[in-house]
């Protein structure tokens, strides 16, 4: 009986330490339980963290996650605007269609073949219509382009833990995973016209499968439900119905 007790306090006290050892990290976030009534709604549309910290270990350092998903989209970004001509739309400018130039596709073309080329090719044209388009149907074009592409895990695709692929990168390789589509679409529906301050990706606990994930929320105003563009469903909902999501961090560029 003693040994039992002993046994049980031993398993708690590595289960504890467990929890707090996960700091700054995604994998952190499918440690605790879910949290009841958590809001989706932010106060401004310029606010840049959502912290749910009923979801995570009491050490969640959300400060290093801020600065680290800051370095990764800036690093993403950078990894293939240089090859696109019509630089400029991320930050304050927005509306401009991405055009990567031709010796870059024909290299892709070499490197991946033809069907990512043409992948690629879609993407760019899709970014044309941001004029012609109402946000509705902007939101479900770019949600179920994207999730056409393969999921696969970083680290059987990258051979990293931790990868943030740029949208070339997930439309080269045909591969990504919930990061990788949740950047795309982001970088996607900024280029068409759609502002930043409305978009922000956002860490959740999917429920049913009890790890961290991540989605596009798309907010027409602040302090109203986003809707939710998620590579799991092409199906864009409210996050109000999105049962199965709970919200933990949000951030945008």
């Amino acid at each position: 009986m003693i040994r039992t007790i002993r046994l049980r306090t031993l398993t708690l006290v590595v289960f504890v330490m467990a929890m707090l050892l996960h700091v700054g990290t995604a994998e952190g976030l499918s440690l605790s339980q879910s949290a009841k009534g958590m809001p989706w709604v932010v106060s401004t549309l310029s606010e840049n963290i959502l912290p749910n910290r009923a979801m995570t270990p009491p050490s969640y350092d959300f400060k290093r996650l801020e600065a680290y998903q800051s370095e990764q989209l800036s690093e993403v970004f950078s990894r293939w605007n240089r090859y696109n001509e019509g630089r400029g739309f991320f930050g304050n400018i927005v509306n401009l269609s991405i055009k990567l130039d031709e010796a870059y596709l024909t290299d892709i073309e070499k490197t991946y073949g033809a069907a990512a080329r043409e992948r690629i090719e879609r993407w760019q044209t899709m970014t044309t219509l941001n004029d012609k388009l109402h946000i509705e149907r902007k939101l479900s074009l770019v949600n179920e382009f994207f999730n056409k592409t393969d999921f696969k895990s970083d680290m059987s695709h990258w051979g990293q833990e931790d990868y943030w692929a740029s949208p070339v990168e997930l439309l080269s390789t045909n591969a990504g995973d919930c990061e990788d589509y949740s950047i795309a679409k982001y970088f996607t529906l900024m280029a068409m016209g759609v502002p930043v301050e409305h978009l922000r990706i956002t860490y959740v606990k999917a429920v049913r499968l009890n790890q961290a994930h991540m989605v596009l929320a798309y907010y027409e105003e602040p302090n109203k439900e986003p809707l939710i563009l998620d590579n799991m469903t092409d199906e864009i909902l409210p996050a109000s119905e999105r049962t199965d999501l709970v919200p933990v961090y949000s951030f945008n560029g």
